[in-house]
């Protein structure tokens, strides 16, 4: 069997850790185990209850939350998330969405102490010692939330003579298979999911090992654990430092001792995760002070790798006992021991503490890239500190405060205090001669490479020239604002003189200003710029961000948007950009103009080391970082180093949450959520094994302009966002060291059955059709209602119309024989026939006009044309007839009543012309007056007159009546009553010498054909 062995020694480099305790959110320093759920939650069992911990706040479960027993050694996850708690009690229960729930367990009586949990299928199963209050080992498994149980004696196993049924050792592995050490085999278990079927019987024992089993000559209690073909067992206690391999398939034993990899101690336990397959072929052999891990493959231990918990740097642990590891998840590498807590790995220290003392302390400068000079205006003690040791400490007797420093030669430095500059060298300390106003509260100096001296006092900036005394400060005054700092440009030879708003670019041969609003996406004040020697790069700091400015195309670009800036300082060391604050210290390389490497972090991980940072100083690629722990050194990375790191690795791994109802999902980018309109409210969480201070959630609604912030995590989608539509959230989270990508998800306010577009598009379809067909069905109802009626006012009107044509048709019909009678009587027999046959055919004309009541205008010309025709032959050419028609008429399809025009046409021959002397002149004509929509027929004679009519009418000694004007009377009375036209007759007489009347027949709106 082949062995390898990764082991580091207890003399190894220390390590960093975080140490989470009961003295920041455990409830207690006695931790059994740690589980990582899929949401990325770290569970931790105590014998104080569970702790949910997402790197920020510790949530516990105790007997307050529900819990029947806080002494919980462990947790495992099924397919669902509901979380198993093992403890000893009269129940058995799990955590969902942070409740806790007693599983159902029916007809079980007497304490449940679960032991070998593993999944199987969705739920989970297990072992207990005890069943109804009996000792026996049962097996438990769960459906839904309903445990079913058996017993292990139940089963059929061979049973060597007279022996007493012992305590049987059983493993549980993620092939569902269940292994049984018994008297003295190992059997496999087939069938277990016949106990949910109800049919426990059918559970079958097969026989995997027969012979006397040598792992039962070791003394004490035994674990086994079937791994990728083979049973791994040990004993507990101890005892030994011995594992045991049995091969299933070749049924051989194989032995690794402990001693051999470098471990001195017995093995307390073993053990692997038995809720993750990814992690079912890894054991974890547990000493005193090691964890060892191996790698079980089907030949073997191919594998180990040891770590030792001496080498914490955070609490000496040479007391405690190493009870849980767990490595490879969110939260990298944890280690739990029974009297200090859980420890968060991380990598070597890059952390050293210093042996200084520099409270009170402020970096003035540096000299050469060699020394850091601190100053201490409280003691007036001057430090000149080199590789972290302390080269030269002088009192410095003056009152000022020391600001900056100037390097005049190798011997001497210039300093520059609140109230006058010195010249400091070989324990001399001395000053210019006289009071000088211009040098009261200096802030800075800087001096180019061409002698240009940069100095910024409470008065404005200046380029002095001290040999010249004050003279020399009083002709180089250069701006009037007061500025914070100077930075040396040596690439464009330029000094830059800044305040939070204002930028003063200066050399002896050019002045220029450049304000914060000039520089593209910078937001917020300036606090510090710093630029590199060799490409020129400009790094801008401020509150928010951090910005890479080129002067030239003035572009820049922002660096580390995942880099909480508002607590961090930033320092160049030749070609690396350094950045620090409470979260660590970064690095990244200057690769070019606008171009840096990956960073490399040396991560303050929950402020382990420090909390606070006062001051810093680098020279010769070493930083020394003044904090409230007190100085640290820290060796700045070399070249080299940069090429290793991953991409993209700077930020800390982390996991936004998404609660919404009952569910946890890990929110990713353009994710999609479906919202009731009942709960409208979602909550975020985040899990950040590397958070640091309080969390903070920031989101924007899809109409929002500012950002909004909640520190629960809660948001609300409010009423105005409707149903049926998607809606964009963006959000993401930042605590005092890091801030997140910013996240987009898409809310589908969800709507109810009649709000949906198809629904909502039917019920308009319906209403608009149930709005249709009742608009319809008005208007067929109407329709009919008014067909009924018009059909009454037709067969009305149709009689009266009868009525009116009877008296017309024998009216004409008589004075028409008439006529006839008296040609018979002279005996005209040819002129009577001429006249009865003419008769006859006008006479069916009528009768067919008769039936209708319309008659097409051109077959009423005819009709006339015939009847003027026939009582020119009746009365002997006793009158002249002319019809004229307009044009438009001559082929029109227009329609008018039937026998309306033949009657004046009558009268005026009867009336008029045959009592006239002269011979009669009759003209009909019809008229088109289309604006009108009108016919007009105008019947024009030149006989005797109305008036003259009426008076032969009274001079008559037989009174007779015109039928023909009453009958046309009702004739017009009717159309107008119940036709959608008008009739109107106007008469007109002539005007002496000219006799005869006019009669004006005027039809509004005549029907067409």
């Amino acid at each position: 069997m082949a062995v390898l062995l990764l082991c580091i020694g207890t003399h190894a480099q220390d390590i960093s850790s975080f140490n989470l305790n009961s003295r920041n959110g455990l409830p207690s320093d006695h931790i059994y185990s740690m589980t990582v759920d899929r949401s990325g939650y770290l569970w931790i069992c105590t014998d104080r209850g569970v702790v949910k911990y997402n790197g920020y706040e510790c949530k516990q479960f105790s007997m307050a939350t529900g819990l029947p027993s806080e002494d919980v050694w462990g947790l495992t996850e099924d397919l669902t998330g509901k979380l198993w708690l093992s403890f000893s009690s009269d129940e058995i229960g799990f955590i969902y969405n942070d409740k806790y729930t007693k599983a159902i367990t029916p007809g079980m009586k007497g304490p449940i102490f679960p032991h070998h949990v593993s999944r199987y299928d969705s739920g989970i199963i297990f072992c207990n010692p005890f069943y109804n209050d009996k000792r026996h080992e049962t097996i438990f498994m769960n459906r839904n939330d309903t445990m079913y149980s058996y017993p292990i004696t139940h089963i059929p196993f061979r049973k060597p003579k007279d022996s007493f049924p012992p305590i049987p050792t059983i493993s549980i592995n993620f092939d569902k298979k269940i292994y049984v050490m018994l008297w003295d085999s190992i059997y496999a278990l087939e069938g277990m999911e016949n106990i949910l079927k109800g049919h426990p019987e059918k559970i079958t024992a097969r026989t995997i090992h027969l012979k006397p089993v040598r792992m039962l000559e070791m003394a004490g209690k035994y674990l086994m654990f079937p791994m990728k073909g083979h049973l791994v067992n040990h004993s507990t206690g101890g005892i030994s430092d011995d594992l045991e391999l049995y091969s299933i398939g070749k049924g051989t034993f194989s032995k690794v001792s402990l001693s051999k990899l470098g471990i001195d101690e017995p093995i307390e336990y073993a053990g692997y995760n038995n809720s993750r397959p990814d992690h079912q072929n890894t054991l974890q052999v547990y000493t005193r002070h090691h964890v060892a891990k191996f790698e079980i493959t089907d030949t073997g231990i191919t594998g180990s790798s040891v770590f030792d918990i001496r080498r914490l740097t955070s609490k000496r642990v040479d007391k405690d006992r190493v009870t849980a590891y767990s490595e490879g998840t969110i939260w990298d590498t944890c280690l739990s021991t029974n009297a200090s807590g859980v420890f968060m790995l991380g990598s070597a220290s890059r952390y050293k503490p210093l042996p200084l003392e520099l409270d009170g302390f402020k970096v003035a400068g540096t000299i050469n890239d060699k020394d850091a000079v601190w100053w201490n205006g409280a003691t007036r003690i001057l430090l000149i500190i080199r590789d972290g040791r302390i080269m030269h400490r002088h009192y410095i007797p003056v009152t000022t405060q020391i600001t900056d420093i100037l390097s005049v030669n190798k011997d001497t430095i210039l300093l520059a205090g609140s109230e006058n500059l010195y010249l400091y060298g070989k324990d001399m300390i001395s000053a210019p001669q006289g009071d000088y106003y211009y040098l009261k509260n200096i802030k800075a100096i800087e001096r180019g490479k061409d002698s240009t001296t940069l100095c910024i006092t409470r008065v404005g900036a200046y380029d002095p020239d001290l040999q010249k005394g004050k003279e020399g400060w009083q002709k180089v005054f250069i701006d009037v604002d007061r500025y914070d700092n100077i930075v040396y440009d040596n690439m464009r030879n330029l000094m830059w003189a800044y305040n939070h708003k204002k930028i003063l670019l200066y050399n002896r041969k050019t002045t220029s200003f450049l304000y914060n609003t000039d520089i593209p996406g910078l937001k917020g004040k300036i606090e510090k710029i710093c630029i590199d020697a060799r490409h020129g790069n400009v790094f801008i700091k401020s509150m928010d961000m951090i910005l890479n400015y080129d002067p030239g195309t003035r572009r820049s670009a922002r660096i580390f948007p995942n880099l909480n800036t508002r607590k961090v300082g930033i320092d160049i060391c030749k070609n690396t950009l350094v950045v620090y604050g409470e979260f660590g210290v970064m690095f990244a390389l200057i690769t070019g103009k606008g171009t840096l490497s990956e960073p490399i972090i040396y991560h303050n991980t929950k402020k382990t080391f420090y909390k606070k940072h006062w001051d810093h100083s680098i020279t010769a690629g070493k930083m020394i970082l003044q904090t409230d722990n007190g100085p640290f050194q820290i060796t700045i990375p070399d070249e080299g180093e940069f090429a290793h790191v991953e991409k993209g690795a700077y930020a800390p791994r982390h996991k936004l949450l998404m609660t919404y109802g009952n569910t946890t999902r890990h929110l990713r980018h353009n994710d999609t959520l479906g919202m009731t309109q009942n709960d409208r409210t979602l909550h975020l969480d985040i899990v950040n094994p590397m958070g640091n201070g309080n969390v903070t959630y920031w989101y924007k609604l899809p109409d929002d302009s500012l950002w909004r912030s909640t520190a629960e995590g809660e948001m609300t989608m409010p009423d105005r966002y409707t149903p049926d539509n998607y809606y964009e959230l963006c959000m993401y989270y930042a605590d005092d060291a890091w801030k997140g990508n910013v996240v987009k998800m898409h809310v589908y306010i969800v709507p109810h059955w009649w709000q949906t577009k198809t629904m909502r598009t039917m019920i308009w379809v319906s209403v608009i059709l149930l709005a249709i067909s009742v608009i319809v069905l008005s208007i067929v109802i109407t329709r009919r209602m008014v067909l009924r009626a018009t059909q009454k006012k037709q067969l009305q009107m149709e009689m009266e119309l009868k009525a009116i044509y009877a008296q017309i048709n024998p009216h004409f019909i008589f004075n028409t024989l008439t006529s006839a009678l008296l040609l018979v009587s002279k005996n005209k027999m040819d002129e009577a026939y001429t006249h009865i046959s003419k008769f006859s055919k006008l006479l069916r004309s009528y009768l067919r006009s008769s039936r209708n009541k319309y008659i097409l205008l051109t077959d009423e010309i005819d009709n006339l044309r015939n009847y003027t025709e026939l009582q020119q032959t009746r009365f002997k050419d006793r009158f002249a007839c002319d019809i004229i028609v307009d044009a438009e008429l001559e082929h029109t399809n227009m329609k008018i009543p039937s026998l309306l025009i033949q009657p004046f046409v009558e009268n005026a021959i009867n009336h008029g012309m045959l009592h006239s002397a002269v011979i009669g002149h009759l003209t009909i004509e019809f008229r088109n007056v289309a604006e009108k929509n009108m016919i007009q027929c105008i019947v024009t004679d030149n006989g005797i007159g109305r008036e003259q009519a009426r008076e032969n009418k009274m001079n008559s000694t037989t009174t007779l009546d015109s039928y023909g004007n009453l009958l046309i009377k009702d004739l017009v009375s009717i159309f107008n009553k119940y036709e959608d036209m008008k009739i109107e007759i106007a008469y007109e007489d002539k005007r002496p010498p000219e006799t005869g009347t006019a009669v004006i027949i005027s039809i509004t709106n005549p029907p067409r054909e």
